[in-house]
């Protein structure tokens, strides 16, 4: 008879209040904290529930999963509409739902892949994390640009000449365009409308979240809006991680029909770039979405996978049979941004 401990033990929590501390130990990211976790159950509930995984009693990796109706085939711009378990960030950020020791990540997404029923989905996953029986496949990739550079001028000379020429002519678009910092708290029907709007344009949407949501949001996060007289030309908001020394890019709006003659989109691209190099951070995370943009800046590609189980071996037939349909297909030009080797892609 084999009388040995298992190695590992697992917990379920049903509430992000109750929560241990120990949760933030292990967390790669504000969005993975207890404190976010807790305000997104309060204004974007989804049926969340937590994991974590002991290594005798200590805390070695943990998982949010949640419940939610996409589009199967989402990459794919096809209406699919499924149920799914999701094992991510019940938000559209870079940082994956599950984290901790490899190993026991690995160990905690074999559970999860027999304990939730009907369809689950992991995103934003380490492509060389083991997903055991699941098909792992491409998802959006991250975009994140170094910060070695000491001002905005810097970053600039650091620029390749055709790459400094389009960043300074399109910057000179909002020359006469008023820009206001405000705590989130500002955040409008005007901001929201212009939210939902780029919803409507896009082919990759998970959630749509309310007003509310962003109005409430703590003070780590800011809002930036251009005015053009009484007008909201664009807004976007971003996210200071003051323990990390990164800074994220959470969401954006612009006013789609101004957007040639503005070039807003771009503009709050730059915008989000000034800010981190004025706050001295190390890194900018631009999210996921829109990479071509994103890469002229100096961005840089980071992987990501999902995978996708169900254990009806039917379903899970299908699921194999249309795997294409599921990944994220597009592929990326380099783009050799800077003129010096210390900056080079």
């Amino acid at each position: 008879m084999n009388l040995e401990k298992p190695k590992y033990s697992i917990i379920k929590v049903d509430s992000a209040h109750r929560i241990p501390e120990e949760w933030d130990s292990l967390v790669r990211g504000i969005f993975q904290e207890k404190d976010f976790l807790v305000y997104n159950e309060e204004f974007n509930p989804c049926q969340q529930r937590y994991y974590l995984v002991y290594d005798s009693d200590i805390l070695s990796a943990a998982a949010v999963v949640y419940t939610i109706s996409v589009d199967l085939f989402t990459f794919s711009n096809i209406p699919s509409p499924f149920k799914m378990n999701i094992i991510g960030l019940p938000v559209s950020v870079s940082l994956p739902g599950i984290f901790g020791k490899k190993e026991a990540v690995e160990h905690l997404i074999a559970y999860l892949l027999e304990k939730e029923k009907g369809l689950k989905t992991g995103l934003n996953i380490n492509p060389e994390i083991n997903t055991g029986d699941a098909i792992i496949l491409r998802m959006l990739p991250t975009l994140e640009l170094s910060l070695k550079f000491s001002s905005w001028m810097d970053y600039l000379e650091h620029l390749r000449a055709p790459y400094r020429r389009r960043c300074l002519q399109i910057s000179e678009k909002m020359k006469s365009i008023n820009a206001e910092k405000t705590t989130c708290s500002f955040f409008t029907d005007s901001h929201y409308r212009l939210y939902l709007d780029v919803l409507k344009h896009s082919t990759t949407k998970l959630e749509t979240l309310s007003l509310s949501y962003f109005k409430n949001l703590p003070p780590s996060f800011q809002l930036t809006t251009y005015y053009r007289n009484e007008e909201i030309i664009s807004w976007y908001i971003t996210c200071f991680d003051i323990r990390l020394n990164r800074f994220y890019f959470f969401f954006g709006g612009h006013n789609y029909f101004l957007n040639k003659k503005t070039n807003a989109y771009f503009n709050n691209l730059i915008g989000v770039l000034k800010d981190g190099i004025e706050k001295r951070c190390d890194f900018v995370d631009f999210g996921q979405t829109a990479e071509i943009p994103k890469m002229r800046l100096g961005s840089l590609i980071i992987p990501k996978a999902l995978f996708i189980y169900h254990s009806n071996p039917v379903v899970f037939w299908i699921l194999k049979r249309f795997k294409k349909l599921i990944a994220y297909r597009k592929e990326f030009p380099e783009h050799n941004v800077f003129n010096s080797s210390v900056f080079h892609n």
